[in-house]
């Protein structure tokens, strides 16, 4: 009886069950929806997940980009998505276009979204301008770290050389050697108070920067880059008490280190804590990631009842036996760092 029951029950879910609706410009009447009929091997399939028989069946039909997909055309992404009379476009609006328009496919991996921008940056199907660090993205820039927000944009080249971001002012020549007589290192660092006694001097064969994640390391890459410095062996963050939120930061850098590009690292923390009732607490930590993974979460609960962190500091270095591209590297450190929420940092780094 039981077994005839189940048999029952898998007829009548393949029997209402059979067919897949999915967005297509082809539905019928103009519905924005295409039928399917699903196979009965796949209908009947009860133990599966139903989530990963639909994936197959939609990429049997071409209906969906996934990772494994093949790269989409910049043109076609243009034609397609790209919102009519339009010159420029933010990269929101363009992601969004993929759940709203039936013609396209449906979007499943948006780093596949991602590659395509990149490749209509080398073409010059569009200008990508990065809102965070001010600066715009064409043929012949460095890669671009695309981000799909409301700020970014990409542009048509016209209109992006009648806005004046294209292409890119050349920079001023800076005088040579000119040594600030207060901080003592070129270029100045007075204007990041914290950060200028550990920052070491900029030159062919190294260098660094202080600001926000997005503009320090894309400052770096850029560096690196016009020096004509195309993998670093070594590269070192640092926030310390100046930040906003100094116990957040050096929690996000701490949490951030099993993502980084493969290397040895090394942590050099320097913490200064007092309390009310004037109880204080000191750490002097100089060690391996490995060692420190031990004491991090001590460490983490003194600093956040501290109620002053004057003179701390959270330094992370890491060195490649084998040297980094420093694009790649960088960037995903760039990625990790932003997405965490850290505040101004210095990023040094070298050949």
């Amino acid at each position: 009886m039981r077994d005839a029951s189940d048999l029952n029950v898998r007829i009548s879910i393949t029997s209402t069950y059979k067919f897949l609706y999915y967005p297509s410009d082809q539905g019928r009447g103009g519905s924005g929806l295409k039928r399917f009929e699903l196979q009965p091997q796949d209908q009947g399939k009860v133990n599966r997940d139903q989530s990963v028989v639909i994936l197959e069946v939609l990429k049997q039909l071409d209906e969906v980009i996934t990772s494994d997909s093949l790269t989409m055309a910049p043109a076609y992404v243009k034609a397609k998505a790209w919102i009519s009379n339009r010159d420029v476009m933010s990269t929101q609006d363009l992601h969004r276009e993929f759940s709203k328009r039936p013609a396209l496919k449906i979007l499943l991996d948006v780093d596949q979204l991602k590659k395509t921008v990149l490749l209509g940056i080398k073409n010059s199907t569009w200008i990508y301008y990065d809102a965070e660090t001010e600066k715009a993205y064409g043929k012949e820039s460095p890669e671009a770290f695309v981000k799909f927000t409301e700020k970014d944009f990409l542009y048509t080249e016209d209109k992006a050389k009648e806005v004046g971001i294209w292409p890119p002012k050349q920079p001023a020549p800076q005088p040579q050697n000119e040594i600030c007589p207060l901080c003592n290192n070129s270029p100045c660092t007075c204007a990041s108070p914290g950060f200028e006694t550990q920052a070491k001097k900029s030159d062919s064969d190294n260098f660094s920067e202080v600001a926000s994640p997005a503009k320090a390391i894309q400052a770096i890459i850029d560096s690196c880059l016009d020096a004509g410095v195309k993998e670093i062996s070594w590269v070192s963050i640092t926030v310390d008490d100046h930040a906003h939120n100094p116990a957040k930061d050096m929690k996000a850098l701490g949490l951030a280190l099993p993502q980084l590009p493969p290397g040895n690292y090394k942590i050099n923390l320097q913490l200064n804590m007092k309390y009310e009732n004037n109880e204080s607490f000191n750490v002097s930590f100089n060690g391996t990631v490995e060692r420190y993974r031990k004491i991090r979460q001590s460490i983490e609960n003194m600093t956040t009842d501290a109620s002053d962190l004057s003179n701390s500091s959270m330094r992370i270095t890491g060195h490649y036996e084998n040297k980094v591209n420093v694009q790649q590297a960088l960037q995903s450190v760039r990625e990790i760092l932003t997405s965490m929420g850290v505040g101004t940092i210095l990023v040094e780094a070298g050949k």
